[in-house]
């Protein structure tokens, strides 16, 4: 299946020894989906149309700020919401809403993307502290101050996510 497929790719890219153990070096691509998922595989950047390619790397893409086609992602989103990954993609776009002013929507799409991560605050920290973010973009501190704080109260976020928690409450 097509999430399958997905699930292989991002587990190779996780690190997975047994993703890892599997010797992709016979695979030939021989539709635009299976291209990028190649091309993401080898490190190269994806050549296919954005709306062409499948939900994996639609993300990918995204996460790594080169948005293309909001309407084909939020698109792929609704026909594989239930993929592992999916949350990623509320993610993203909750990025891309927050980088073009619009602090509703981009805090919608982070909660969103909080409620569809797993549960450890490990892998969500990040749609939480993009909560903080909107919520003070918008004046209301004292909200965003309680995003902040799941973070510093976190004891597997020291480090990079605690300070930065610690500096936005100020």
């Amino acid at each position: 299946s097509a999430i399958g497929a997905d699930v292989f790719v991002d587990e190779r890219l996780n690190g997975n020894e047994l993703a890892l153990s599997v010797d992709i070096s016979g695979l030939a691509a021989d539709n635009a989906v299976s291209k990028a998922r190649l091309e993401i595989l080898e490190g190269k950047p994806v050549s296919e149309p954005f709306d062409e390619i499948g939900f994996l790397a639609q993300i990918i893409i995204a996460e790594r700020g080169g948005l293309k086609n909001e309407v084909a992602l939020r698109s792929s989103l609704a026909s594989y919401a239930r993929a592992p990954f999916a949350w990623r993609a509320y993610l993203a776009l909750a990025y891309e809403a927050f980088k073009d002013g619009d602090y509703e929507k981009s805090l919608n799409y982070a909660r969103a993307a909080e409620f569809f991560s797993p549960e450890s605050i490990k892998t969500h920290w990040r749609c939480v502290m993009l909560q903080g973010d909107s919520y003070r973009m918008q004046k209301l501190y004292d909200t965003a101050i309680v995003c902040y704080l799941k973070i510093v109260s976190a004891s597997a976020l020291r480090g990079e996510p605690h300070a930065e928690a610690l500096y936005k409450i100020g």
